[in-house]
């Protein structure tokens, strides 16, 4: 295997990796509301003030998972374009994998 092929390969596991994130990144987001919701819900019945000091801090967990996904996709988003770019095949890589006209 040469360096574009490696590099191809690469890119190829990347992308896949950041589709899926993107992919967990709606229902992270979507489960927050929801949990933060019934929590609210099922607080209230017990007084403001559970509610007040519970459904916060909960929302701020929920946030570090949401945060710590899209640093990862940060992240792989730098290692693209820094190593794979590096070997000055980045533009036939993107080609090549989503099958675009390689001329020029």
């Amino acid at each position: 295997m040469d360096k574009e092929e490696i590099a191809i390969e690469y890119f190829k596991a990347l992308r896949a990796e950041i589709d899926l994130r993107i992919k967990n990144q709606s229902y992270y987001t979507i489960s927050k509301i929801v949990a933060c919701a019934a929590l609210l819900g099922h607080l209230t019945k017990e007084g403001i003030t559970a509610a007040i000091l519970t459904v916060p801090l909960l929302a701020v967990l929920l946030d570090f998972i949401i945060l710590h996904n899209l640093a990862t996709i940060n992240r792989i988003e730098v290692y693209l374009r820094d190593e794979i770019e590096c070997f000055g095949v980045l533009y036939r890589v993107h080609n090549h994998c989503y099958g675009q006209n390689t001329n020029g």
